[in-house]
Order: C-alpha cells, then sequence, then structure tokens
C-alpha cells in the first residue's frame, strides 16, 4: 500500500507539463540546428535578451488571472525609456530612476482606477494607452533617440554579481526547497517531488553555470527577483488567493468581501511599475531612450503567459508557466538570429510556433 502511493508522487502529468515539453522539444531542435546555441555566453546572452520580457510577463500574468489585459506596455516602455534618459541626463541617475519608476505607478494607477471606477473596459483603456504613450514619446524627443551621458547608469544593463555569491545565494534557497519537502512530506501532505527535484537541480546547475560566465548579469538578477516575488505573492499571500478567486468569478468575489477594485488598481499599479524596471533595463543596455523601442513587446509578453497555461478567461494559470513561456519564446528568438533568418521570417516562425503550442496546449487541457 505504501511502495503504491509513493510511486503515484512520482509520477509525470505530461497534459499539466505541456508548456514544458514543447520548451525541451524547442531547446533541442536549436541544439541541432545551431552548435553555438549551449555554448555559455550564447546561453547567458539569452537569458539577458529576456530579462525585461520576463519581468513584463510576471505582471501581465497577474492581469490576465483577473480576466484583464494590457496592451498598452510596449508603448509605456519606450515613453518610460525616453523620461529616465532625459531626466537622467538633467538631474542624475537617481532622479531618472526616481521618475521612471514613479511614472510606470502613476500610470498603472490610472488603468486601475479608471477601469474600476469608470467602469471602461481593460481592452479600451489599454488600446488607446498603445497608441497615446508611444505617439507622446515620439513627440517629445522629435521623433529622435536620448543618449544617455552617465557611466553609472550602464551599470543596471551590463554589471555583474560574482558567481560565488550567486552559488551561495542558490545553496540557501535549494536548501529551503528541501526543507520544505521534508515537511510536507511529515505533514501528510503529497509533496510534489518532480517539480521539487527539478528546481533544486535547476537551481544546483545554474549556480554552477554563472562560473563559467564570470557571474551573474544584474538584468538576470532582476528577472529572478520578481519572478520569486510575484510567485510568494501569488502562492503564498491572501492577496494572490483573491487575485485567483477575482478571475474565477468577479461578482462571487464582491460577495465574499473581496475588494476587487482596490486589488485591481493595485495590480495594475504593479505591471505599470514592472514596465519602468523592463524599461530601466532597456535603457541602460542600449545606451538611450527611443521611442520605438518596445514595439509589440505587449504581445509577446501575453503570448508568454499563455504559453504558460495561463486562460484569457481568468483565474487559471501559474507563474512557474509564465517563466516557460518567457524562455520558449527567448529560445525561438535566439536561435533564429543564430540561423541569421531575417527579421521579417523570424516574425512569421514565432507566430507559426506560438501558435502551435498555445493550440496543443489548449486541446490537451480540454481533454
Amino acid at each position: 500500500m505504501s511502495s503504491s502511493a509513493t510511486r503515484t508522487r512520482f509520477t509525470f502529468d505530461w497534459r499539466e507539463n505541456t508548456s514544458l515539453i514543447g520548451l525541451a522539444l524547442v531547446v533541442a531542435a536549436a541544439a541541432v540546428l545551431s552548435p553555438t546555441f549551449f555554448t555559455s555566453p550564447n546561453l547567458m546572452n539569452l537569458l539577458v535578451q529576456v530579462s525585461s520580457l520576463g519581468i513584463l510577463a510576471v505582471g501581465m500574468t497577474f492581469v490576465i488571472l483577473t480576466a484583464g489585459i494590457d496592451l498598452s506596455v510596449g508603448s509605456l516602455l519606450a515613453l518610460i525609456g525616453v523620461i529616465v534618459a532625459m531626466v537622467a541626463n538633467h538631474f542624475g541617475v537617481w532622479s531618472g530612476l526616481g521618475a521612471a519608476l514613479a511614472l510606470g505607478l502613476l500610470v498603472g494607477w490610472f488603468h486601475g482606477t479608471t477601469i474600476t471606477k469608470l467602469k471602461v473596459p481593460a481592452f479600451i483603456v489599454t488600446l488607446a494607452g498603445l497608441t497615446a504613450y508611444r505617439g507622446l514619446a515620439y513627440v517629445i524627443t522629435g521623433s529622435a533617440a536620448v543618449p544617455a551621458q552617465d557611466e553609472l547608469f550602464f551599470v543596471i544593463g551590463y554589471g555583474r554579481v560574482p558567481a560565488l555569491a550567486v552559488a551561495v545565494a542558490a545553496g540557501i534557497v535549494a536548501t529551503m526547497m528541501v526543507i520544505q519537502l521534508v515537511r510536507a512530506a511529515r505533514s501528510g501532505v503529497r509533496p510534489k517531488y518532480f517539480a521539487a527535484a527539478l528546481g533544486i537541480v535547476f537551481m544546483l546547475g545554474f549556480a554552477a553555470f554563472t562560473f563559467t560566465t564570470n557571474g551573474l548579469p544584474v538584468p538576470v538578477i532582476m528577472m529572478l527577483v520578481v519572478f520569486a516575488a510575484g510567485w510568494f505573492v501569488l502562492n503564498r499571500t491572501t492577496f494572490g488567493r483573491q487575485t485567483y478567486a477575482i478571475g474565477g468569478n468577479i461578482e462571487a468575489a464582491r460577495l465574499a468581501g473581496i475588494r476587487v477594485d482596490r486589488n485591481l488598481v493595485i495590480i495594475y499599479a504593479s505591471l505599470g511599475l514592472l514596465v519602468s524596471l523592463a524599461a530601466i533595463i532597456t535603457t541602460s543596455r542600449l545606451g538611450s531612450g527611443a521611442p520605438s523601442v518596445g514595439n509589440l513587446a505587449e504581445l509577446d509578453a501575453i503570448a508568454a503567459v499563455i504559453i504558460g497555461g495561463t486562460s484569457f478567461a481568468g483565474g487559471v494559470g501559474r507563474l512557474g508557466g509564465t517563466a516557460i513561456g518567457v524562455l520558449l519564446i527567448g529560445v525561438i528568438n535566439n536561435v533564429l538570429s543564430l540561423l541569421n533568418v531575417t527579421s521579417n521570417m523570424q516574425m512569421i516562425v514565432k507566430g507559426l510556433i506560438i501558435f502551435i503550442a498555445v493550440a496543443l496546449d489548449s486541446k490537451v487541457r480540454k481533454r
């Protein structure tokens, strides 16, 4: 009896992990098509490339979990990038960073307030922002990029944390995961052994990987911190449970005493704040704020969330799936660039792969 129960704990439900299987297949194809894909510099470059997308996708996950949408994040990213460069050039880096974070928070609060108080659909509010914010970025810059002048600003995009510090942090996280696993087993709760083992192996392998790349870039650390914070809020707090409840049935959530309007404003404001972080990283790496940056970034963020299994109808999804979706899009972009595929063809191929991935995932989940 006990042996049978033990075996069931190690079962792998492929229907619940279609996005992970899809990522594994795409990575395998990338390794075959490009011999340079699995080199340390390229893998680290891939993580840096998806850092901004990952940060946007975390905020977008919360929004879509409530059955909402935000189509303005790409345009807002461009506007904030322009603002941070202009303010930093005139008043210093810290003033520029503060202005960027404040602007993102303010715009997100505006979106949430308009949606909840004026009852304007999220699609309409953010669609208006998609055109207005980009247009404003072009107007205030005269359609020209704004170069960043302070060297301190580039530390955000190109700085690295020593590999030893990353290894210590990864070891602490892996130890905490083992402790949680033991506690769950002792309390009679069926632990998710496969997920836990995968997480521990990933943490230790990732720590070893950083020694081959002379540390971990700051943008990647920022993305990992945002994912960790988002996971904690979603899975370990009352606010996270209320987010699922709002997406599942907003009227039932209101009747249950959940302050729906307040929570929605917080979620949209948080997304605005995360757009600011992504804009700061992007501007630092490019060395300038450009009004053309972030074009279609909102679609990549939404695609990553949906590929990860979050339902457009709300109430269903997880940040682990979003992380897989982000990596899937990043691998596709990376390998197509390594194969020198033209940008136009990249859009076509990426669109087809995303469509197939989402269609298969939806079909499997319905079954």
